[in-house]
């Protein structure tokens, strides 16, 4: 309260100091545009002070209070410091005067008289004078007369629109532009009061660079009359460009039309010719490159060659040039043609005759002409072809046995020079007779086809100038093709038994028998040692086919018709399951099942063990279902298979029985969560006896309680509400349940209180501080000496911050199932402020949390139930929102210092 009392005197004696002179107000200006706004400021205001603004007009005598009455649409905030004017029609007229009357406490200030000034709109006129300059030069610029408004010149050299700054003390109708060196826009605002500034269009002053000549390169070379091509280009240079021309290099130039560009191309030129280029830029003086020159060759001019064109290796040739040619002679060869760098000079065979020996392989003869810069004339090219020597080759394939009538076989010739003939000759006792030639058959492959007898093959080659050779021969023997008949003799057998089976006579080519157990096409493989007309088949197993191939040579082999032993397995009586078992009278359904079998199936029946079984119509399937008996009866199954004799099962019995007797259960009461409870079961029941149990109910959802068959029953652990029957089954006969017993389980809740309490641990704290609510409680320092109920600790135990401790209590005998956890803490530090003055919310919260008080709130610490710090931040503001979204459910305690105190709000995550 001193505080506050000190602070209080301290502004009373500051306001004072402030207004012990009149407050000051300045003039200003209004814009005479409709809307246009102006104020004025009183300065140094103070938020205990009241004002009162007045004008008066320059036709009033006296001042006017500005007041709700007559303020209008004119004026504004003419209560506080600050004074809003907006021009609306006529008023304020310019020249009205204005002062403020400031009251504080008892004093009354009156400021000093300003002036409101209402100002024309700015416009802007246009300039004239701007043209291009040459870089360096001045220009003068004229503003027409009539504008509104202060005038300022502005110039540019970004755009006409922006980048505008101001000429300093250029403020005249004439501004001259001086040392110009880049293109300038230039403009001129005129300003008037507090209206908005008028702009004039901007105009530009184009400024042309100095052209420089450059350089010419490609110039002062030879080149060939009339077909020339020079590529002339300027380098260095700037301005525009025109290329020029002349026949001497003094002059007179002449301009090149449309050669304008910094590349130009001099083309059929037939005389020496000099050129340079003219560089200009808009205004500035024009600058000429050093002249360069092309002079001019005579074409060059080639002949033909004439000689012999073709010689045997080792041979010779003398080649003639034609007269007439123009340039320089040079004979060249070439053992390649088509790559023309393969020609090379011959040494000093510059005259029009050629010599060439002893040539081994095909030579390309030309001459080459050459007159100064001009492009070389060649001859036509002129082949001495040089023939190899004539070689026979060798035929890849020089024996070969095919069979008759269709057959193929490709002979190759490799490795021969020259051009091929093929010849054949027919067999006589192993010798060819006379060779002649196959019409069309001239190349490396021939292909033999459809030969009916052997024959003999050979190839005749001849190369150019060259002798003929002859390559070896080739024979081609060819075989008759095989002859297949049936087989005679199959039948079916029994499993394990044998066959004899006779191939017809009449068939052509080796025999073999062949074997298969898949089919009568595929998968057939050879019998080993069988190749003669008669096969003996022994211990068939399974169904088999049978074939002879018959195989001739290299012809294909061919296949007898397959045909088929089939083998009938022995029949195999298995057993019967689902039998030899007892049933209900009158109502009952048994199913027999067949087992491990092997044959059709046949069921019989008898009414006694020993009588005579009769066949059941249409009961040949595995199962027979037997029902509704009203005495019992026998039964078996026949099995038959094929040619093999049938078998028999042992027989099953069908016992027709009477049903079931139920009794009541005694011993049910009430126990404890996890206790006993043994149930006993009346003598006197007819059938088995099998407990069973629900937590449902009384009537469904019961349960075997697996070996539990005697009459009585012990339910051990017993944690819920359970009721208990026992069902009797005898036989095959309708089951019966005993009256079912409810044994209920009595489950005490666990104590209730803060999981998380805080103590001050400066004095000593024990177990009996420790507040929670119910009856006859034990505390245990963990959870399982607490689910155990074992090491209970004494009430006067001393408690450890940040331990958990465990408590139980005890209803009607009956102790807690879950223990109550409760976490020890340190007090965390609670200043006396009025924690009610703040806001927070949601609460419980999720992902989102908004605290709100009247003063500056510093910092902000989150503590979990267990008090661990989790989030940690400043805040230096009234309100803040955080995310908390990542942090698990649960009771959350929140500290907020405010200045040097400390508050804690309790919250809980949903």
């Amino acid at each position: 309260m001193k505080t506050i009392q000190l602070i209080f005197i301290l502004f009373f004696i500051f306001s004072i100091q402030v207004f012990s002179q009149n407050p000051i107000i300045e003039n200003t200006t209004i814009c005479t545009t409709y809307g246009s706004t102006a104020s004025f400021t009183v300065l140094n205001p103070s938020l205990s002070e009241t004002y009162v603004w007045q004008f008066k007009n320059p036709t009033d005598a006296n001042w006017t209070n500005i007041t709700i009455s007559n303020a209008g649409i004119v004026y504004e905030d003419f209560t506080t410091s600050v004074l809003s004017i907006n021009r609306k029609s006529s008023l304020p007229v310019t020249q009205t005067k204005y002062r403020v009357i400031v009251t504080t406490g008892s004093v009354n200030l009156i400021s000093n008289e300003a002036v409101l000034t209402v100002s024309p709109v700015s416009s802007a006129k246009t300039i004239t004078g701007a043209s291009a300059v040459c870089i360096g030069g001045d220009k003068q610029l004229t503003y027409a007369s009539g504008s509104v408004g202060d005038i300022q010149w502005q110039s540019s050299v970004t755009s006409s629109t922006a980048g505008f700054e101001d000429i300093n003390l250029e403020n005249q109708l004439t501004y001259k532009a001086t040392d110009i060196q880049e293109n300038t826009w230039y403009r001129v605002v005129n300003t008037s009061g507090s209206c908005n500034s008028a702009y004039s269009t901007a105009v530009q002053v184009v400024v042309n660079t100095l052209p420089v000549a450059g350089s010419i390169e490609g110039g002062d070379i030879n080149v060939c009359k009339t077909l020339n091509s020079t590529d002339l280009f300027l380098y260095y240079s700037e301005g525009n460009i025109k290329w020029q021309r002349s026949s001497t290099i003094e002059g007179p130039y002449t301009d090149i039309p449309y050669a304008t560009t910094y590349f130009y191309r001099a083309s059929s030129l037939t005389s020496n010719t000099y050129y340079r280029a003219a560089l200009s830029n808009g205004v500035c003086p024009t600058e000429y490159t050093e002249p360069v020159s092309i002079r001019i060759d005579p074409t060059s001019i080639a002949k033909s060659i004439s000689g012999i064109s073709q010689i045997c290796t080792d041979g010779s040739v003398v080649l003639t040039y034609g007269s007439g040619s123009v340039g320089d002679i040079q004979w060249q060869t070439s053992p390649d043609p088509s790559i023309s760098d393969y020609f090379s000079d011959e040494p000093g065979q510059t005259n029009g005759t050629l010599n060439l020996n002893n040539l081994v392989e095909t030579t390309w003869v030309r001459v080459v002409n050459t007159s100064g810069e001009c492009p070389p004339a060649y001859s036509p090219v002129f082949q001495v072809t040089v023939d190899e020597l004539s070689y026979e080759g060798s035929i890849d394939v020089i024996d070969a046995t095919v069979c008759k009538p269709s057959n193929t076989t490709v002979l190759t010739l490799y490795d021969a020079v020259g051009s091929i003939q093929w010849q054949k000759a027919t067999d006589s006792s192993g010798i060819p007779n006379t060779f002649t030639n196959i019409t069309s058959a001239i190349y490396e492959r021939y292909t033999a086809t459809n030969l009916s007898e052997t024959t003999y093959f050979r190839a005749i080659v001849t190369n150019g100038k060259c002798p003929s050779v002859i390559s070896e021969t080739s024979i081609i023997t060819v075989n008759q093709p095989g002859i297949a008949k049936s087989i005679l003799g199959a039948s079916p057998v029994c499993s394990g038994g044998s066959l004899e089976l006779l191939y017809e006579p009449g068939s052509f080519g080796d025999i073999q028998w062949q074997s298969s157990t898949t089919g009568g096409t595929s998968d057939f493989s050879d019998i080993p040692g069988e190749t003669s007309d008669l096969y003996t088949a022994v211990n068939l197993e399974e169904t088999t086919w049978y074939r002879v191939t018959n195989t001739s040579g290299v012809c294909v082999p061919v296949k007898s018709p397959a045909k088929q032993v089939i083998v009938n397995p022995e029949a195999v009586a298995g057993f019967i399951s689902g039998g030899n078992t007892s049933v209900c009278k009158t109502t009952n359904t048994t199913v027999l099942s067949l087992n491990n079998y092997v044959g059709k199936i046949q069921w019989q029946k008898t009414s006694t063990s020993s009588g005579t079984y009769t066949n059941i119509l249409a009961a040949t399937s595995a199962t027979l279902t037997a029902s509704n008996l009203t005495a019992t009866a026998f039964y078996r199954a026949v099995l038959s298979s094929g040619v093999c004799p049938p078998q028999t099962t042992e027989s099953v019995a069908i016992q027709v029985e009477s049903t079931a007797v139920s009794k009541t259960i005694s011993g049910a009461s009430a126990v404890c969560f996890g206790d006993s409870k043994t149930l006993t079961y009346d003598v006197g029941s007819i059938g088995s006896i099998q407990w069973q149990y629900s937590t449902t109910s009384s009537t469904s959802d019961f349960k075997d309680s697996i070996g539990e068959n005697g009459l009585t029953y012990t339910a051990s652990n017993l944690q819920q509400t359970t009721w208990f029957r026992v069902k009797n089954t005898l036989g095959n006969c309708s089951i019966t349940y005993s009256p079912a017993v409810q044994v209920i389980v009595n489950t005490t809740p666990s104590p209730t209180g803060s999981t998380t309490q805080f103590f001050d641990f400066k004095n000593p704290i024990s177990v009996s501080n420790l507040v929670i609510n119910g009856t006859d409680f034990k505390w245990y320092s963990t959870f399982s000496d607490a689910i155990s109920k074992t090491n209970n600790l004494e009430f006067s135990t001393p408690l450890t911050p940040g331990s958990t401790y465990y408590a139980t209590q005890t209803v009607n005998g009956c102790v807690s199932v879950i223990p109550l956890a409760i976490t020890v803490t340190n007090t965390l530090e609670i200043d006396d402020f009025k924690l009610e003055n703040a806001a927070f919310y949601p609460n419980p919260f999720t992902d989102f949390i908004t605290l709100k008080y009247p003063e500056i709130i510093t910092s902000l610490e989150l503590y979990n139930s267990i008090g661990q710090s989790v989030l940690k931040t400043n805040i230096n503001d009234k309100e803040t929102t955080l995310s908390v979204d990542k942090l698990p459910s649960g009771i959350y305690f929140i500290e907020l210092r405010i200045k040097n105190y400390t508050g804690i709000i309790k919250a809980i995550k949903l």
